[in-house]
Formats: C-alpha cells, sequence, structure tokens
C-alpha cells in the first residue's frame, strides 16, 4: 500500500506542472515576483536593477542579431558581437567567446 502510494505521489504531477514547459513557467514567474517583491522592499536596489534590466535588453538585441547572421552564414564582425564587460557571470563570458559572440 506505501508502495502504491508513493509510485502514485512519484508519477503524478502536481498541479501546474505537467509539462516541463509549464513548470518552467511557473518558476519564471515565482523568481520574477521575488525579485520585484525585493527591489519593491528595498528602494535602494531600484537603479541597479534597471540598470541591468536595460543591460540584459541591449545583449539580447545583440543575440537576436547573432543568431540572425549565423542562420544566414553571414559573417560575424566586431561590432555585433557582445561586449564582454556587459556579461555579469564567468560562465557566459566563456561560452559567448567560445561561440565567437563576445569580445
Amino acid at each position: 500500500e506505501d508502495n502504491a502510494r508513493d509510485k502514485f505521489m512519484q508519477e503524478t504531477p502536481l498541479p501546474g506542472f505537467e509539462t516541463a514547459e509549464k513548470a518552467a513557467a511557473v518558476a519564471t514567474k515565482a523568481i520574477n515576483d521575488e525579485i520585484a517583491r525585493t527591489v519593491r522592499e528595498n528602494p535602494l536596489l531600484k537603479p541597479e536593477y534597471e540598470r541591468l534590466v536595460a543591460l540584459q535588453e541591449k545583449i539580447d538585441q545583440k543575440k537576436k542579431r547573432l543568431k540572425e547572421l549565423e542562420a544566414t552564414g553571414q559573417p560575424i564582425t566586431s561590432a555585433d558581437r557582445i561586449p564582454v564587460e556587459w556579461l555579469q557571470t564567468p560562465f557566459y563570458r566563456a561560452y559567448y567567446k567560445a561561440k565567437g559572440w563576445a569580445e
């Protein structure tokens, strides 16, 4: 009886987590809500938060362009690449450099 219950619990997804996409959406919302709460409760963080959001938008624009260039076989110029100082984590610095997307 305990084994059947344990198996049921392991194999039955929680509501909202039926697919990986739904689980990711739930996690994304929870993270974004927590970030918003933290910034709301700590107003001194707001300027840095807004700076980083704007920077991420610039990175996303560059990434979109880089993907288009790759898909069409066009060369990637220095102006297309993401400045490495924009990248906050060592992983993304190394990853984008390895892809030829950052310098």
